[in-house]
């Protein structure tokens, strides 16, 4: 079996991760306020897709990775499709070696419809004609200035498009959207590589003022709604961290809005490496606040990431946040406030937390720091085909933590599946598990038999 590197790799940029490694400001300095980012023309959005040659080798590379029924499936799937490929006139006209795309423009007067224009690559023009009278059984009109019409049963909108640069640009509704003096070239679109099955990019800087005001807005009402929200039973510090976190919330949105440049989503395929990877990015305009923040997150590197990458690795996961810091500075007194709560209500049975007081004071600094760093590898195969799965987290005084686990040990030194069962235990009989839709007693109700049934080989 060979192995198949699947590779997830994430910037993001997630409710205080703009402001995760900035300080607060002086006392004696007023924040700067950035001026918003003027747009410039061109699309706000693009999108790029494979050529169809591409995807079949794409979908044949999916197909040995696939069971041997599905693959068989896809293999047929894909010589189906090569059957009515031509060597000149492509598939029914159209060009299969040139990638595919869409965009839009956006006008300050923006409508309710969104002016997408979709690019597809022609191979020959009279030939992508015929198909349609032909094959689809439309009916296409030629109108002035070298724009064609039809009209789909399945769309209540006209269909306009027109034969440029060895593509066809299609949209709907409206055929300004496609005027010959506002054409961008494919390049400028169809930007990535070839593996790049579809790669997606918001340019930030070009939406409208407009509709980033109506964004914002419809955010800051929802987001009102969660403040006014109760919170049964909960410490005033809680509230009190619930509403600023909603206010650090708007803050990132409106930094994104204002100062951010691109966002882009990539799906990426690459036979050669033997690697699947998606990738999500964010870029800030020069100088912007935002730039600098992600700046700041770059140079922080990830210790758990760093730890678990091997050359071997079969799929990887890894997650580094932080909250801003003035959550940080609230967080302490409201876990504090929290775990107090949690024992006023009975939440966790005396008994319980008295053995477990020890790890809980031990994981507590932990949590307070308000930064998490984790992350999943799956190592191999091996010479024996067989994977090994590694997770870590990044912690603060790691040494109490291991010392108070060992209490758990101390159940039976002999049988540390006893161990394991006795904290599943205290878990099972908190509130939260005996209380939920699914009891835990209701599926489980010998935990040391079902740990040490684990341990058994199969």
């Amino acid at each position: 079996m060979l192995c198949r590197f699947f590779k997830l790799s994430v910037l993001a940029l997630i409710l205080f991760a703009p402001s995760s490694w900035s300080d607060e400001p002086k006392k004696s300095e007023a924040p700067k306020k950035e001026a918003p980012v003027a747009a410039t023309s061109g699309p706000a959005v693009l999108i790029r897709v494979q050529s169809i040659n591409d995807l079949l080798k794409t979908a044949d590379y999916v197909r040995t990775l696939a069971p041997e029924e599905a693959g068989e499936q896809i293999k047929q799937g894909i010589d189906a499709i090569k059957a009515f490929i031509d060597d000149k006139k492509g598939l029914e006209g159209i060009d299969v070696t040139k990638p595919i795309g869409a965009y839009i423009t956006f006008k300050e007067d923006f409508g309710e419809t969104p002016p997408i224009v979709i690019l597809i690559p022609v191979a020959d023009k009279d030939t992508v004609l015929k198909a349609l009278e032909e094959r689809l059984g439309l009916k296409v009109e030629k109108e002035k200035d070298g724009v064609f019409k039809t009209q789909a049963d399945q769309i209540p909108f006209p269909i306009y498009f027109r034969f440029a640069n060895d593509y066809a640009y299609v949209t709907i509704n409206d055929s300004a959207n496609i005027d010959a003096k506002s054409l961008p070239k494919p390049a400028d679109i169809l930007v990535g590589k070839p593996e790049h099955i579809i790669s997606a990019s918001v340019r930030i800087d070009r939406l409208p003022e407009a509709l980033k005001k109506m964004a914002i807005a419809a955010v800051e009402n929802k987001l009102a709604e969660a403040k006014e929200a109760p919170l049964p039973n909960a410490p005033k510090s809680l509230i009190e961290f619930k509403d600023k976190a909603i206010d650090e919330l708007v803050m990132n949105l409106k930094n994104i809005l204002e100062g951010g440049e691109e966002a882009s989503l990539l799906l990426n395929v690459d036979p050669k490496k033997d690697e699947v990877a998606i990738e999500l990015e964010m870029k800030g305009t020069k100088s912007s606040q935002l730039a600098k923040d992600i700046k700041s997150i770059r140079d922080n590197k990830s210790v758990v990431g760093g730890a678990l990458a091997f050359p071997d690795t079969a799929l990887s996961l890894n997650v580094s946040v932080s909250l801003a810091a003035s959550l940080k500075k609230m967080l302490p007194k409201v876990v504090d406030d929290a775990l107090e709560e949690a024992k006023k209500q009975g939440l966790i049975p005396g008994d319980i937390f008295d053995k477990a007081e020890p790890l809980i004071k031990a994981l507590l600094p932990t949590v307070k720091a308000g930064n998490l760093d984790l992350g999943i590898a799956m190592i191999g195969p091996d010479k024996s085909d067989k994977f090994t799965l590694l997770a870590g987290v990044k912690v603060v005084d790691g040494k109490k933590i291991e010392e108070a686990v060992e209490l758990f040990r101390e159940v039976d030194a002999e049988n540390p599946a006893d161990a394991a069962a006795y904290a599943f235990d205290a878990w099972a009989r908190t509130k939260w598990a005996t209380e939920a839709t699914w009891p835990v007693s209701a599926w489980l109700k010998d935990p040391a038999k079902h740990f040490t049934r684990a341990k058994e080989p199969s």
